[in-house]
């Protein structure tokens, strides 16, 4: 366990590469042989950050990456560099083609083509260029977020991408694919199916994460992992445990304890004396508030773990603290270690507890906890606030 450095925080949060490591190796597992796997480090790789993330996939084998924006892109190229790998395809879900075509196709970018107007400025700069350019096409399968919808495609095929542009591969993405039993996976990939028949010999990537729990048609040519490399996602509906095919929670929360104190029944506890103490007591105040992105709607809801034992939060969540029940704990001190995520709350339950999704919850913390986060491999620390 580190010590917290006071002179940043009460309370820290650390990344165990090893366990990315490790999940992405389980994940291989449950993949076809003759499947190519992609990952998604999109949004500063889901908010664990790109910086840390990539250098862990791309050292484990990793070629093929998502993301988002021409920035990201940049970062990932750079670490590539870095270590010395020469043949990683980057592929840019918002290329933005018309402002950042020089850039992207420059440094060999892959964009996925989203819109009708997106593949006729890719055309004209394949033409401009005098060389296919590469590029993905997505299709809207059903999910209605992103991509050339099937009633588009005649007038797609008018442009004849493919003679002007290297099509690498056509894409869509599942909606429902944490729902193994859903209707709506057999609708998407019929219609991908389709799609596909209209366009003979361009491999397709259709599943995300969860589509390692699906037989191998749905995983068709190329499977994007995101989530599941943080080995804690949604459920899924058939009761899947992520533990059982080997993967981990990957970072934790930690906190200590300020104070203890003794309350009697009928004292409030938090601002707006919402909490009455029901009976005599003990209460401690924890070190983490919203400052750190410990979620106001924690109050009266979530818990924390202390001396292995859980302690439920009591009144509301302030900015830098957050009290919770002691009674039935005993040797609780001041300076104690408190487990906010990790040693049995996981980031789903808290999730669950407070109705927030999980990457909501991990993109909160990340973003408030900027200088109050270690990585580290093999027990080694690798940083802290700096890089993030």
């Amino acid at each position: 366990m580190l010590d917290i450095d006071l002179a940043v925080s009460n309370s820290f949060l650390k990344v165990d590469l090893t366990k990315v490591r490790n999940n992405y190796r389980q994940i291989l597992k449950h993949i076809s042989k003759d499947v190519k796997v992609a990952s998604v480090l999109k949004s500063n790789a889901y908010g664990f950050g790109i910086k840390h993330i990539a250098p862990v996939i791309m050292q484990e084998g990793c070629r093929n990456i998502f993301v988002t924006y021409l920035s990201e892109a940049n970062l990932i190229r750079d670490i590539a560099l870095e270590l010395c790998i020469n043949d990683v395809n980057i592929f840019i879900l918002s290329p933005a083609v018309n402002q950042n075509f020089e850039t992207i196709i420059e440094r060999g970018y892959i964009p996925v083509l989203r819109t009708l107007n997106e593949v006729k400025s890719w055309i004209d700069c394949s033409v401009k260029s005098e060389k296919k350019l590469p590029c993905v096409l997505k299709f809207d399968t059903g999910m209605n977020r992103f991509g050339i919808k099937p009633y588009e495609i005649t007038k797609l095929l008018s442009l004849n991408p493919l003679k002007f542009l290297d099509v690498k591969y056509i894409m869509s993405h599942m909606s429902s694919a944490n729902y193994l039993n859903s209707d709506f996976n057999e609708f998407q990939y019929n219609n991908m199916k389709q799609i596909s028949d209209t366009f003979p010999g361009i491999p397709v990537t259709f599943g995300n994460s969860y589509s390692i729990f699906f037989d191998r048609p749905m995983q068709f040519d190329m499977v994007r992992v995101g989530r599941l490399i943080y080995g804690e996602t949604d459920s899924l509906l058939n009761n899947q445990i992520y533990s059982d095919i080997g993967l981990e929670p990957v970072f934790s929360i930690y906190s200590r304890v300020l104070q203890v104190k003794n309350v009697v029944k009928g004292e409030a506890v938090g601002y707006g004396a919402s909490y009455i103490v029901p009976k005599d007591g003990k209460i401690a105040v924890i070190g983490i508030g919203y400052s750190e992105g410990y979620h106001t709607l924690c109050k009266d809801r979530s818990w924390f773990i202390i001396n292995g034992r859980k302690a439920k939060v009591i009144g509301g969540v302030s900015m830098e603290y957050t009290m919770c029940d002691i009674s039935e704990i005993n040797n609780v001190h001041e300076g104690d270690i408190v487990t906010v995520i990790g040693d049995g709350i996981s980031l789903n339950q808290m999730a669950a507890t407070i109705n927030v999704g999980s990457l909501e919850l991990v993109n909160h913390f990340f973003s408030t906890m900027k200088n109050k986060i270690y990585f580290h491999e093999d027990g080694k620390i690798e940083s802290i606030k700096t890089g993030y």
